[in-house]
């Protein structure tokens, strides 16, 4: 309960931060919401064998100023393992919220506050596990609208629970402006 008191009162310090970046005065005409300031993307990982995993993990975001976006996203998690006695089918399901600062051309620093709803051990009842991650990333522009991004993230709030094994945790995925 500590820890998530801690990653509780850190998340919300990193709220308020980025919401004060998002007051930075821009020369632009701010007076109106931009929906071309959108954007969506994601990651998502397939293994299939004795160990079946499917993960999908779309995100909707929005570019806040030329170097800040903030966004939401979810995640489902199919996990079917074969080799344990018995077989082991799991279904996780959550959502998260995160924030991107642009710090040097296509160098970014995240932070990202998770919930995740599953069955972390046979028999155990479904719970809650939250995970704090902060880190950075590198965003390449691919075309016109288009940006692959790759993640090296550190869960601040590890766990027995917590269906992240070790730290880092490496993502690659793919953003997309949709408007």
């Amino acid at each position: 309960m500590y820890s998530f008191k801690k990653a509780f009162i850190f998340t919300v310090l990193l709220l308020n931060i980025g919401f004060c970046f998002g007051q930075v005065e821009d020369t632009k005409d701010t007076k109106h919401f931009d929906r071309k300031k959108f954007f969506t993307g994601g990651n998502f990982g397939l293994q299939f064998g004795t160990l079946t995993l499917i993960n999908l993990s779309p995100l909707f975001g929005y570019n806040i100023n030329d170097k800040l976006k903030a966004g939401i996203g979810g995640t489902y998690i199919y996990l079917n393992d074969k080799s344990s006695f018995g077989g082991y089918t799991a279904n996780t399901f959550g959502g998260r919220v995160f924030f991107r600062y642009l710090f040097f051309q296509n160098f970014f620093a995240h932070t990202e506050y998770e919930v995740l709803n599953g069955n972390w051990f046979v028999g155990e009842p479904r719970r809650n596990v939250t995970s704090l991650f902060i880190g950075g990333g590198l965003a390449q522009q691919i075309g016109k609208n288009g940006t692959a991004n790759i993640l090296l993230l550190y869960n601040l709030n590890q766990g027995i629970f917590s269906p992240y094994t070790s730290n880092p945790i490496i993502r690659v995925g793919y953003n997309i402006n949709i408007f």
